[in-house]
C-alpha cells in the first residue's frame, strides 16, 4: 500500500480476526481487529464523502450518497482488500481451516488496516491510502453511477483538483458509411491521450478510456503532475 508503519503492532491488530485470538494464548498481539475497524470505517467515510463532494460540486446530495454507497459498500471493499491481498494476510482461527478467507473478513480487515493508517500518521496518510487504493481504481474501472470513460476521466481530474478535460478532434476522414475520427484528450493544455472511433463520440470516449489506463497506473501521484 505504499505505507510503513511506526508502530507495527498496529498493522498486526488490524490482520487478526476475532477466531484467532480465542485459539491463542501467547504473541504480541491479543486484539482482534473490531475496535480499529469501528474507527476506519468513519475514516472512509469522511474522506469518501469530502472525494465526492469536490470531485461533483454541483451535484445534488442524492446523487452524492448512492456514488458514495457503491464506494464503501462490502462488495467493494472486498474486490478492494482482495486486490491488496488481505485476503492471504488477515490470521484466522481454526474455524475457517478449510475455506477462503471469506468477503466479509476481508473488506472489514481494510476498514482496520484504514483505521490503523489513521492511528499511526494521522488524517493525511489515511487519506492518501483511501483516494489511492480505494476510490481512485474504483472510479477508474467505472464501478459507479456514472460509468463511461469521460465522466470517470473527469471525476478522476476534479478530484486531484485538476480542470475539466477538453477534446480536440485532430483527424477526420473516410466515407459517409465508413467515417474515421482521432480524438485527443487534454487539461490545462497538457496531452494526456488519443482514441479514434466511427463517431467523435467514441472517439473521444477511446481517448478518455487510454488516459484512465495512464492515470490508474500512476495513481494520484501521477494526476498531480499534470
Amino acid at each position: 500500500m505504499g505505507y510503513r508503519f511506526r508502530i507495527p503492532a498496529l498493522l498486526e491488530e488490524a490482520l487478526t480476526h476475532g477466531s484467532a485470538v480465542r485459539e491463542e494464548d501467547e504473541g504480541d498481539c491479543q486484539c482482534d481487529y473490531d475496535r480499529l475497524e469501528f474507527l476506519g470505517d468513519a475514516v472512509l467515510e469522511l474522506v469518501t464523502r469530502d472525494f465526492l463532494m469536490r470531485s461533483h460540486p454541483s451535484e445534488s446530495e442524492g446523487m452524492l450518497t448512492r456514488r458514495k454507497v457503491n464506494l464503501v459498500s462490502a462488495r467493494n471493499l472486498t474486490s478492494v482488500g482482495k486486490r491488496l491481498g488481505l485476503d492471504r494476510l488477515v490470521r484466522l482461527g481454526g474455524e475457517f481451516e478449510s475455506s477462503d478467507c471469506p468477503g466479509s473478513v476481508v473488506a472489514d480487515a481494510l476498514e482496520a488496516v484504514i483505521g490503523a493508517v489513521f492511528r499511526d500518521g494521522g488524517l493525511k496518510e489515511a487519506e492518501k491510502i483511501v483516494i489511492e487504493k480505494v476510490l481512485l481504481p474504483t472510479v477508474a474501472v467505472g464501478d459507479g453511477p456514472v460509468g463511461d470513460p469521460k465522466s470517470r476521466l473527469q471525476e478522476l481530474l476534479q478530484a486531484a483538483g485538476k480542470p475539466v478535460p477538453d477534446y480536440l478532434t485532430i483527424q477526420e476522414k473516410g466515407t459517409d458509411l465508413r467515417p474515421f475520427f482521432r480524438c485527443r484528450v487534454l487539461c490545462e493544455r497538457t496531452q494526456l491521450a488519443e482514441g479514434s472511433g466511427t463517431s467523435k463520440r467514441k472517439a473521444q470516449q477511446a481517448a478518455a478510456g487510454e488516459a484512465l489506463s495512464r492515470l490508474e497506473g500512476e495513481g494520484i501521484d501521477g494526476l498531480s503532475s499534470f
